[in-house]
C-alpha cells in the first residue's frame, strides 16, 4: 500500500531525523520552515491506541500526521506560523489548543490523573502543572518528524486516505479508533 505514496509521503514514513519536545527550539531548521508535513511518533507508553499497522522506526510508532499550514489556514490568515511554533504548540500549548495534545491528554488522563475542567464556551482546560506533566510526558514518550512541502495538506490527507494506521487523526479518517477516540475526548473534564 505504501509503495504507491507520493515522494514526500514516503519521506516522511522513512523518516531519519527526529526531534524531541526539548529540541524543538534549538532546530534551526525547524524554526524556519513555513510549509511542512509532519509527523508524531510515539513508545508504547500511551495506552489504548492501536498501533498494529502503524509505522514503526526505532521503537516508535507514528500515529498522527499534521501539516503546517492547513488548507483552511490559508484562506484565513495573512501570515504563516512557522513550523517551530506550530510544534510547540503541540507540545506546550494549553490542551484545548492543538488537536493532538487534546487526544493525548484524553487518553492519559485516568493513568496521569489529570485535573481537567470546562471553559464557558466548553473546552477542556488543565491547570499549569498538569499541562506541565503532559509536556513532560511527550518529552519523554514522543518525537516528531517533518518534511518540507509547499502544499503539505495534501500530503496529510494522502497519508490519511492510504497510508499505515494513523490512529490519532481524526479529521477525515476512516480508522476504527476514531469513534473510540472521540468518545475519550468528549468526556475530557466531563463528570
Amino acid at each position: 500500500m505504501t509503495d504507491t505514496l507520493s515522494p514526500t509521503a514516503q519521506a516522511l514514513l522513512n523518516s531519519t531525523r527526529f526531534l524531541k519536545v526539548s529540541e524543538i527550539n534549538n532546530s534551526l531548521d525547524c524554526v524556519q520552515v513555513t510549509h511542512a508535513v509532519y509527523g508524531w511518533w510515539f513508545d508504547d507508553d500511551l495506552p489504548i491506541a492501536p498501533r498494529n499497522d502503524s509505522r514503526c522506526i526505532n521503537e516508535k510508532h507514528l500515529l498522527y500526521v499534521g501539516a503546517s499550514p492547513e488548507r483552511t489556514t490559508m484562506a484565513k490568515r495573512k501570515h504563516i506560523d512557522f513550523l517551530g511554533r506550530r510544534f510547540l504548540n503541540h507540545c506546550r500549548g494549553g490542551v484545548a489548543s492543538s488537536t493532538l495534545r487534546y487526544s493525548v491528554a484524553a487518553l492519559l488522563q485516568e493513568r496521569m490523573g489529570f485535573r481537567v475542567t470546562r471553559t464557558r464556551s466548553g473546552k477542556p482546560k488543565m491547570g499549569r502543572e498538569d499541562e506541565l506533566r503532559l509536556t513532560n510526558w511527550m518529552q519523554e514518550h514522543a518525537t516528531v518528524s517533518y518534511v518540507e512541502h509547499q502544499r503539505p495538506w495534501e500530503i496529510k490527507y494522502e497519508l490519511i486516505s492510504e497510508g499505515p494506521a494513523l490512529p490519532l487523526n481524526i479529521q477525515k479518517s476512516t480508522h476504527p479508533f476514531r469513534n473510540q477516540l472521540s468518545q475519550y475526548r468528549k468526556g475530557l473534564g466531563r463528570s
